[in-house]
């Protein structure tokens, strides 16, 4: 609900700013700044809130913590959250996912992406 919250008053802010911009006359509007985009920071915050976040490697998933893989999904606070997948950081390969947390952990293991960087790179 916090998020919910913080999201809501950034963009509250930035419509009142272009709807403020948008009722000024046209002598006003010559004089005036546009209202400036939204920062990339409050981008990230969205992205986290939507579905879009990203948790850098190691990921800890219901208390477990898995080296060399990370995070793409629902983000809150910087942890994974809600759903999501599960990729190797050595070569972005996609482990698990999209799936819920509780889903995705029971069929994770921490050496997963270890053991594919070492088989993909055998000679035989």
């Amino acid at each position: 609900l916090e998020k919910e919250k913080e999201v809501k008053v950034v963009l509250d802010k930035k419509l009142a700013e272009c709807l403020d911009y948008r009722k000024l006359d046209v002598a006003m509007l010559i004089g005036t700044d546009v209202p400036e985009q939204i920062s990339y920071k409050e981008m990230l915050i969205f992205d986290d809130f939507l579905g879009d976040g990203y948790v850098p490697e190691p990921i800890v998933l219901n208390e477990v913590t898995y080296p060399g893989m990370y995070w793409e999904g629902y983000v809150l606070d910087g942890e994974p959250f809600y759903k999501g997948t599960v990729r190797c950081a050595n070569d972005d390969f996609l482990i698990a996912g999209p799936n819920t947390i509780e889903e995705l952990s029971s069929h994770l293991s921490a050496g997963m992406c270890k053991a594919r960087y070492y088989n993909k790179n055998a000679i035989y």
